[in-house]
């Protein structure tokens, strides 16, 4: 009677189903993306590791444009905007920006917010200053904006669509009054050099010389600090006996190669963080002098689910960067005319060396 055939994984011969029926099953291969190249890992090795999170579908730049923003994206983000996009201004648990403004805004000041979202910060603009100018890619949040300001009654804010990253800087500063003081929250978050270079050439050409500008940037330190602690507040999870959540407890995925550069997921999006210095280049190469920074720190709840309250007893919380810096530029005749800041420096040691024979 002939024995039944079974197939082997390479190349076939007969081999008698009896002679295989003890042989233990071969354990399955999962493959998994570690950032770099894909190496195929023995299932049972990870078996306990949370999964990893995919990169989203959607991402902030057009994936066959890099370079020009995605407006399907932030559309998107405007029907769950609650739920997608983190309240900075709300959740800034020592009131630094609130505090910036009150300091650097006057209330005789034109205000541009550039790259407004759905306007979390427009409420707090508005009181402190004759204009203000919401500035976005999305119509889905501006139409947001536009219902929240009408529903507070503020008369003095016009808001109007622009990418900030392909408009011709010198056409949107003619469009718009010249700012004594702009607003550009965690809108440099391209994981494109190019974009974000974009965008900060159009903030530079919409402000005055003399004016201001609050700079809001996600910090690179904080994002390294929250990305550490991952194991520890899962192991915290399991001890206290929290039903396992796969998606709260998912794992960001993580790329070598974006990481260096400073770009790390955020829920599956490609983000960019910054160091302190490299804002500073940033902010000097566009013409700008840096007043201060400080950290704008926010509880641990913006980045884990319950528990929080071990990570509360740590040195540090997450948080973001805020910057003001001034425009660098002289006022001739009541006529703007941009100069460099180090000529002014050099010119005027000149003058104090000629004083002092």
């Amino acid at each position: 009677k002939a024995q039944p055939q079974c197939r082997s994984r390479e190349h076939s011969k007969a081999v008698p189903a009896r002679r295989r029926k003890s042989a233990p099953a071969e354990r399955p291969i999962q493959q998994c993306w570690n950032g770099e190249d894909s190496k195929a890992v023995p299932a049972q090795r990870r078996k306990s590791a949370p999964a990893e999170r995919p990169l989203h579908q959607l991402q902030m730049d057009s994936s066959n444009l890099p370079g020009v923003t995605n407006g399907e994206y932030w559309d998107t983000m405007g029907k769950d905007w609650d739920g997608e996009i983190q309240d900075t201004m709300q959740n800034d648990v020592n009131g630094v920006l609130v505090s910036m403004i009150e300091r650097h805004c006057s209330s005789s000041d034109t205000v541009i917010d550039f790259g407004c979202g759905c306007g979390r910060y427009l409420p707090a603009l508005a009181p402190r200053s004759r204009r203000v100018i919401g500035i976005d890619v999305s119509r889905s949040l501006l139409n947001i904006a536009r219902r929240e300001c009408e529903s507070l009654g503020f008369t003095n804010i016009s808001l109007r669509r622009a990418d900030l990253g392909v408009i011709e800087p010198q056409k949107l500063a003619f469009s718009c009054p010249p700012a004594d003081f702009g607003v550009c929250a965690n809108v440099l978050i391209s994981p494109e050099p190019n974009t974000c270079r974009s965008i900060l050439d159009a903030v530079t050409a919409c402000i005055r010389p003399g004016g201001s500008l609050m700079l809001l940037v996600p910090a690179a330190r904080s994002i390294v600090l929250v990305r550490s602690l991952h194991g520890r507040w899962l192991r915290e999870r399991r001890k206290r006996r929290y039903k396992p959540d796969p998606d709260a407890e998912m794992r960001e995925g993580s790329n070598r190669k974006d990481e260096r550069m400073g770009v790390f997921n955020l829920s599956g999006v490609r983000t960019k963080h910054y160091k302190v210095r490299e804002v500073q280049d940033l902010l000097d190469k566009a013409g700008f002098d840096e007043i201060e920074h400080q950290r704008v720190e926010y509880s641990w709840e913006t980045e884990y689910s319950e528990p929080t309250d071990f990570l509360d007893k740590l040195d540090e919380r997450p948080f973001d960067w805020v910057f003001i810096a001034r425009k660098r530029g002289v006022v001739i005749e009541g006529v703007s005319q941009p100069r460099d800041a180090r000529t002014l420096s050099r010119s005027a040691a000149a003058e104090h060396a000629g004083d002092n024979g």
